[in-house]
This record gives C-alpha cells, sequence and structure tokens, in this order.
C-alpha cells in the first residue's frame, strides 16, 4: 500500500511520534481508493475471466491478492465495507464488516486458493495453448 502504508505500520518513517501530527485525513485517501476501485474489481473481473477458461491457478492468484487485500485495509482502518464493497452503481453505500469477519473471510479465500494451486484440474497452461 506504498510510503504512507509504510509510514503507518513503522513509526520511524513517520517523521514524528505522534499520529496526530504525522497524517491529515487526505492523506490516506490513496490507499483506499486504490483498493477498493482498483485491485478488488480487478480482481473479481480477473476471476471471473480465469473460471470461464478454467485457470483454477490464476483464480488462486487472485484470491491471494484479494486476501491480502481485505487484510491490509482492515489493518489500515479496522471495520471496513467487504462482502457487499464492490457492487458498482447496485450499492453506493456499502455497510462496513467487522475486521474478525474480513479475517475469516481471507482465511477462508486463501484455504481455496490452497485448493486451487495444487488441483490437477486446470485447463491446458495458457503460454502452451497460445503455442498450439
Amino acid at each position: 500500500m506504498g510510503q504512507n502504508g509504510a509510514e503507518v505500520t513503522r513509526i520511524e518513517y513517520m517523521g514524528t511520534r505522534l499520529y496526530q501530527q504525522a497524517y491529515s485525513p487526505a492523506s490516506q485517501d490513496a490507499e483506499w481508493r486504490f483498493a477498493y476501485s482498483s485491485m478488488l474489481t480487478d480482481i473479481s473481473a480477473m476471476n471471473e475471466l480465469a473460471a470461464e477458461a478454467n485457470f483454477k491457478r490464476h483464480i488462486g492468484m487472485g484470491q491471494v491478492m484479494q486476501a491480502f487485500t481485505a487484510v491490509t485495509l482492515v489493518d489500515f482502518y479496522g471495520d471496513v465495507p467487504y462482502s457487499d464493497a464492490i457492487g458498482g452503481i447496485e450499492n453506493l453505500n456499502p455497510s462496513a464488516d467487522s475486521g474478525a469477519s474480513i479475517y475469516a473471510a481471507a482465511l477462508a479465500l486463501l484455504d481455496s486458493a490452497i485448493g486451487n494451486f495444487t488441483t490437477d484440474d486446470n485447463a491446458t497452461d495458457p503460454v502452451k495453448r497460445l503455442l498450439l
């Protein structure tokens, strides 16, 4: 999550030991916006395409990235929208999920990712498929 994330989680990068003096609310906008408008929506789109092509390993990669993004949001902000966060115009005001429920969802995603990485039920390797 970039320089701001490094500064929030590692006090020596902040330039001061007082959080109140180190950041304005606007300094966190980029992380929030990037997570919701780029990462989670792109992962969702990628996983849909990977499911259509039966690329289970790609789905697994998306699940790992989604779990990482969700847990990072909780670590930065506490309770955040997750379960209905990327509904688009259908839901412009998603409700916040508890950090504990997001951690549980992330662990479930990682368990599913392990299954997708280890399955023999994958489509032909995409590189080999291009060469055919």
